[in-house]
């Protein structure tokens, strides 16, 4: 049964394979009471399981097949670039999306007019079992100042929303392995708004066939150099920093003490993080001092680990 009312917005949602985990996230959306207008699944050249397709057919579903592996940013502009619909949501093939979750996020862009906003993830595995809470992001449900990015990337990334001319302004996703980070610093430097939302929007499978266990995630440090840089002019012009190397101890997830180099980077790193407390110190309003005591809070635990 198709449903009257239709939320002005696309879920696009990057496929390598056509399989059981893609439509069992698809399914999660069409269970919504209120659903959005399209769901734009983008294949990108893997397998495709006729009997999934076959189920894929529905109204509010778009399927586009392709013969070749282009990866995930070049997938995503061309949903983008599709798009016909005021806001444009993530999900990952293998995740999925939590009840509520579109409605929820349109009604809180629409009352704050930001041009971005995310929320949380509860890991699960194929079975459906809950495993963890993600730590990521460690905000309290506030208006981003993009200082944030600075020292990471804090958004689970199939949690976002995004205004679609807003997205499509900046140049969408930038052709890198961390796609998502680059979106990101380009959006702050850009002077986005972006929102935190402390809710849950999807449960996020965890299996060792994940498209993130296969990145190279520190090769793709090199790549968001020059994004990183603008963002940093904008914010600390004068900071103390070794870029490159700093960025890729910020991107890794597995670091270990005995990592050649891993005390000489650390140390670039909290002189950064010292650099950036006390310049947002002379400002201590709003969103800036609780920014400033995270950062404060980050740097301690590096000092004392």
């Amino acid at each position: 049964m198709l449903h009257e009312s239709k939320l002005d917005c696309t879920v696009i949602i990057p496929a390598f394979e056509i399989d059981s985990k893609l439509l069992r996230s698809v399914n999660s959306i069409l269970r919504g009471s209120t659903q959005p207008k399209s769901i734009h699944v983008i294949h990108d050249g893997g397998g495709i399981d006729s009997n999934i397709l076959f189920q894929l057919d529905h109204p509010s579903v778009k399927v586009d097949l392709n013969s070749h592996n282009l990866g995930v940013s070049a997938r995503l502009n061309e949903g983008l670039n599709s798009c016909e619909t005021r806001y444009i949501a993530r999900l990952d093939a293998d995740d999925v999306a939590a009840p509520g979750r579109f409605e929820n996020q349109i009604n809180s862009m629409v009352k704050t007019g930001v041009d971005f906003s995310f929320g949380r993830a509860i890991s699960i595995d194929l079975k459906g079992r809950r495993k963890f809470a993600l730590g990521r992001p460690s905000l309290r449900g506030e208006f981003i100042n993009p200082v944030i990015f600075l020292t990471g990337n804090p958004i689970v990334h199939p949690t976002t929303m995004m205004r679609t001319d807003w997205v499509r302004l900046i140049g969408g996703y930038p052709p890198f392995l961390s796609e998502d980070y680059g979106l990101w610093l380009r959006a702050g430097a850009s002077g986005a708004q972006g929102l935190h939302i402390d809710q849950n929007f999807i449960y996020r499978s965890i299996h060792q066939g994940q498209v993130s266990k296969k990145i190279p995630i520190l090769n793709s440090a090199s790549q968001l150099v020059d994004d990183w840089q603008k963002l940093k002019a904008k914010f600390f012009p004068a900071s103390y920093i070794k870029d490159l190397r700093t960025l890729s101890q910020i991107l890794s997830v597995n670091r270990l003490k005995s990592d050649l180099g891993w005390e000489a980077a650390d140390s670039d790193f909290i002189h950064f993080l010292m650099d950036c407390h006390r310049l947002l110190k002379s400002n201590q309003k709003g969103q800036r001092k609780w920014i400033s005591s995270q950062i404060l809070a980050t740097c301690l635990q590096r000092l004392s680990a």
